[in-house]
C-alpha cells in the first residue's frame, strides 16, 4: 500500500469514529506533501462545517 492511500485510510477511519480534531490535524500535518494544498483546503472546511453541527 502507497503512503497516500494509507493517508486516505487514516483519514476515513477518524471520519468513522467522529474524531475530528485528529482529522483536522492530520490534514493540516499532510497539506501541501501528501495531500494538495488545494484538497486540504475543501477538507479543512467541511471538517469546520461538521463540527458546527
Amino acid at each position: 500500500m502507497d503512503r497516500q492511500c494509507g493517508i486516505a485510510d487514516s483519514l476515513q477511519d477518524k471520519l468513522a469514529n467522529n474524531d475530528l480534531k485528529s482529522f483536522v490535524s492530520e490534514v493540516k500535518a499532510q497539506r501541501g506533501k501528501h495531500t494538495s494544498s488545494e484538497a486540504a483546503k475543501y477538507l479543512l472546511r467541511d471538517a469546520q462545517y461538521l463540527d458546527a453541527q
